[in-house]
């Protein structure tokens, strides 16, 4: 348990007038403070400027009003404290009574959980064992800063190291059914003119400008595009086309990072129906590794494979 043992003001500590006796009464109470830190009991002891030098918060209706001091009612008021803990406390709270100047001031012991402090301002401690509850309190608080701050650069090194043993290479696939044969669908890939009617990147940006140069289909036809953050600038060339099983695109970005990847279709017969599948591979550097720990990058491409297969699918089943 720990006891808060107030020392009162009175009209002459809020002046700052000390008594005759002053020495007599700091080596007393040095002594009394020392004997209580000998038995392990003291925590923390001070003195408080005069209410002069302090302010008072008010809560009031929502609000808050600072009041500054000297505060007329001096029985409200407290000169300083003495902060002991332990099976000692009620030991030294009997033995403060024989301390100079008890007679002439009036001493409150409380609980700790129920003191209540209202001067503000602390004069300067004498020297002494006793323990600063302020500094320990701020002690407490930059080990746990540290603490705090080691642990979040070990979480960003932990993410750093997962990250390098990523693989250096991707690839997304999505694959659907096409209930066409692969010679009706073969031409909406390999004419880029076509390819851009189903191409779910091409309706990412209505503003989106593209240039079409070379041949106007097969290998050597190409697109050079630029739109917003979700289409990015870059362009696309039909670098091989196999009637009708494949077309091969070479895919290079530059925003909003660079990058180099090959892109295919795949069309396999299956039946009435033809299987076409649609791939992209490439490099993968450290840093899309490094974002690939918080995206799901297969997931996000893979959503746009699907909603263009759907369009190409849409487009080749018209009668």
């Amino acid at each position: 348990m720990r006891f808060m043992i107030i020392v009162k003001a009175t009209p002459q500590t809020e002046a700052g007038v000390f008594p005759e006796d002053k020495e007599k009464l700091f080596a007393a109470m040095a002594e009394f403070h020392e004997e209580l830190a000998r038995a392990g009991a003291l925590l923390d002891a001070s003195g408080l400027q005069p209410s002069s030098k302090g302010w008072r918060i008010r809560y009031e209706g929502g609000g808050r009003t600072v009041i500054d001091g000297p505060f007329a009612e001096t029985k409200e008021l407290v000169a300083g404290y003495t902060l002991i803990q332990g099976a000692l406390a009620r030991r030294g709270a009997r033995m403060e009574p024989a301390l100079p100047g008890a007679a002439r001031r009036v001493r409150d012991r409380r609980d700790r959980g129920q003191a209540a402090v209202r001067a503000r301002g602390f004069r300067a401690r004498r020297p002494g064992r006793a323990l600063s509850r302020n500094r320990h309190r701020q002690a407490g608080e930059g080990v746990m800063i540290r603490a705090i701050v080691l642990l979040a650069v070990l979480a960003v090194a932990a993410v750093l190291l997962y990250a390098t043993t990523r693989p250096d290479t991707f690839r997304v696939e999505r694959m659907a059914s096409i209930r066409a044969p692969a010679a009706k669908i073969h031409p909406l890939i390999a004419d880029l003119r076509q390819f851009n009617t189903w191409n779910p990147y091409e309706k990412k940006d209505p503003d989106l400008k593209g240039r079409y140069r070379g041949a106007p289909s097969g290998p050597g036809a190409g697109y050079d595009f630029e739109g917003n953050k979700d289409v990015g600038k870059g362009s696309i060339e039909i670098v091989e086309s196999a009637p009708p099983t494949r077309v091969a695109m070479k895919l290079d970005m530059l925003a909003p990072f660079e990058a180099h990847n090959l892109v295919e279709f795949t069309l396999a017969p299956r039946g009435e129906a033809t299987e076409v599948t649609w791939s992209m591979r490439g490099p993968s550097p450290f840093v899309a590794r490094l974002v690939g720990v918080f995206m799901d990058m297969d997931r996000m491409i893979g959503r746009d494979f699907e909603a263009g297969l759907a369009n190409l699918k849409a487009i080749a089943e018209r009668p």
